[in-house]
């Protein structure tokens, strides 16, 4: 494209310098016609010298062109008028002469107007032009730098792909390894289930048993009814007996009832949350961190409302997140008043928080423990009463926010 521009600006320059060519010619005729209609009523001799001996110039000028000549090309010099007659005509015909001279200046003026206004209009497309082109020349400057950047930046993503590509293989070689891994937790879940299973069909069996012989015994105690009715002429005090005897196995009979209800609802609020806490190994570690808890610890008026002297009860109030979420509250506002929490308190709290989440799946909590050192903010961070802090130095309980990272309680930091 810059080749083709600077061809037609060759091409524009070279008509400048024709049309200027032929404006001086034109002037040079107008001239030389000026001053023959100057003076049009000299002598034949005196027109005559103005003539250019040169046939070349005398061929530019129409008015000469006109002249007598001779065989070799000369202007005849015996044309000249001899009498007055001849004298008026070639006055005459020299004054038709002039006025077709001066209307022939007229014209060429107009053209040498015409051709200075192309001139111009040519002087100014060629300074556009030479503007393009300096513009094309600062545009394949600016190209060129662009190219060497593109080339630059396209190393630099084929760097970063290779790198990502080294990740990439890392991070599947470590999906692989998690994938083998929760295989082989997945079986040894199944096997516990399994296991789990069957003790749940053997309490079945048991309560099974226990019914059919709770049926003989009802059995037995109505045919003992039938027979004491069929004895109670025999006396008051036997059919007394008897009575007090049908009333403590009647009581006994309603207390193995209550025993087993209380079996079965416990059984049904288990089998409940066991697709939610399959992990027997976190169960049993939490059950021996319970006991190991110190006596104050357990004691906790904050947690009264959890039965940590029994496991299983434990893990169905762990589904109920009003409990834990109560408890959390209570700690939090007594850290606050006392500025101290129990380490083994908080740790309580997170697992049992833990096992919500395993429990319910679908409604993740996530205790809040910010970073130690940045600046302290009322609207993220608690403090201690009487206490000032700047920066976060120290956790003493962790805060608390839901699944939608909605912030619940402020966690307590000094």
């Amino acid at each position: 494209m810059c080749n083709n521009t600077i061809e037609l600006l060759k091409t524009i320059v070279d008509l400048c310098r024709c049309d200027k060519e032929k404006i001086i010619a034109i002037t040079n005729t107008l001239k030389t016609a000026r001053q023959m209609a100057a003076a049009p009523e000299t002598s034949g001799n005196a027109r005559m010298e103005s003539v250019p001996s040169d046939p070349a110039e005398a061929g530019r000028d129409p008015v000469l062109a006109a002249a007598p000549k001779t065989a070799s090309g000369d202007v005849k010099s015996a044309s000249l008028p001899t009498n007055s007659g001849e004298a008026e005509a070639s006055a005459s015909q020299t004054e038709s002469q002039a006025a077709d001279l001066n209307s022939r200046i007229s014209s060429l003026e107009s053209e040498k107007r015409r051709l200075e206004q192309d001139n111009s209009l040519l002087k100014k497309e060629n300074e556009a032009l030479s503007q393009q082109v300096r513009g094309l020349h600062n545009s394949a400057g600016e190209s060129g730098r662009e190219i060497t950047s593109l080339r630059a930046a396209k190393e630099d993503l084929t760097s970063a792909l290779k790198a990502a590509g080294d990740t990439l293989k890392k991070a599947e070689d470590r999906i692989r390894k998690l994938e083998s891994d929760l295989n082989d937790q997945k079986s040894r879940f199944e096997n516990e289930i399994s296991a789990c299973n069957t003790e749940v069909q053997n309490v079945r069996n048991d309560a099974q048993r226990q019914r059919q012989l709770m049926k003989s015994e009802e059995e037995a105690l109505r045919q003992n009814i039938k027979r004491l009715e069929l004895r109670v002429s025999e006396g008051d005090d036997k059919c007394r007996d008897y009575m007090k005897k049908l009333t403590a196995q009647k009581n006994e009979t309603e207390r193995v009832s209550r025993e087993r209800d209380d079996f079965r609802a416990k059984y049904d609020r288990c089998s409940g949350k066991i697709s939610g806490i399959r992990d027997i190994d976190a169960i049993s570690s939490l059950a021996e961190f319970i006991r190991a808890l110190p006596e104050s610890v357990r004691q906790d008026d904050a947690l009264k409302s959890l039965d940590l002297g029994n496991i299983t009860n434990l893990l169905v109030q762990c589904g109920h997140m009003t409990r834990l979420s109560t408890a959390w509250e209570v700690i939090r506002k007594r850290t606050i008043e006392s500025g101290f929490c129990a380490p083994a308190l908080t740790e309580l709290m997170i697992r049992l928080m833990d096992f919500y989440n395993k429990a319910n799946p679908s409604v993740q909590f996530q205790a809040v423990i910010p970073e130690t050192g940045i600046p302290f903010s009322a609207e993220n961070h608690s403090r201690p009463n009487g206490k000032t802090v700047s920066a976060v130095k120290k956790v003493l309980f962790p805060g608390l926010k839901n699944s939608s990272n909605k912030l619940l309680s402020r966690p307590v930091v000094e």
